[in-house]
């Protein structure tokens, strides 16, 4: 149910997540899905991650240890003398964490560990970058051609962003944006496929319908977005009902 999206704009670039990782009626679960270290006035790096939890747990549990003794526990991405640097670093440790963990369960090979990750920070003299770093550990940085990512589920909310996007817009109007862009993911529900049936039935139709409008069955979460600009970054987040 995660669903992330980093964009870029002229002015500098934002990032939203939320934090569901299950959305049952009767089963609502979350669990936090944006971490940044900030060294004031010098740097700021943002992650957000996006498969399965126990993977990108290891993955920033062992950067953040890394952030706690940099000049002892390396490499840091504190310590990075370019953003490229940093999503080199997240790539490798992400990389190394899915393989160590297939190999255990003897998986070599399998998708069960997957996971994928949005990478953007400044640091001080250069401008913000935007990357996404997949499974294998190779990654794509944000570009004219591809000036936003988005990671999880993106198949509801992708369009919406496709047709509102204008690399001008305000921060306030991209935080408009993606926030159209998650009610979309969050207000359907999975299309129904119909069962087999015995010869002779008649084919039964289903198709995707919204969620009902009250809000009992939409999902209690919090929201996380990081505006990054001008050299200066504002984190906040909030409490969401979609």
């Amino acid at each position: 149910m995660t669903y992330c999206v980093g964009m870029t704009l002229d002015k500098g670039l934002v990032m939203m997540s939320d934090t569901r990782t299950n959305s049952g009626v009767d089963n609502i679960s979350v669990f936090r899905k944006m971490f940044h270290w900030c060294v004031p006035g010098e740097r700021i790096v943002a992650i957000m991650t996006a498969g399965n939890l126990a993977t990108t747990q290891a993955v920033i549990s062992q950067l953040e240890e890394r952030t706690k003794a940099p000049n002892e526990r390396r490499p840091s991405v504190l310590e990075a003398a370019t953003m490229f640097q940093v999503a080199t670093q997240v790539g490798n440790l992400l990389n190394e964490t899915i393989r160590s963990r297939q190999m255990s369960d003897g998986q070599g090979g399998g998708p069960r560990f997957t996971a994928s990750i949005i990478v953007a920070g400044q640091i001080k003299g250069m401008e913000p970058r935007l990357f996404m770093i997949y499974p294998e550990g190779n990654f794509i940085e944000a570009s004219f051609d591809t000036p936003f990512f988005q990671i999880g589920e993106t198949k509801y909310g992708r369009p919406i962003i496709l047709r509102g996007y204008d690399r001008a817009m305000s921060f306030e109007d991209a935080v408009k944006l993606m926030m159209v862009s998650f009610d979309s993911h969050a207000g359907r529900k999975p299309v129904r496929r119909p069962a087999a049936r015995p010869a002779g039935d008649r084919a039964r139709s289903f198709r995707t319908a919204p969620t009902a409008p009250h809000l009992g069955e939409r999902s209690l979460f919090q929201v996380d977005f990081i505006q990054l600009g001008q050299g200066v970054a504002r984190r906040i987040s909030f409490a969401a009902r979609l």
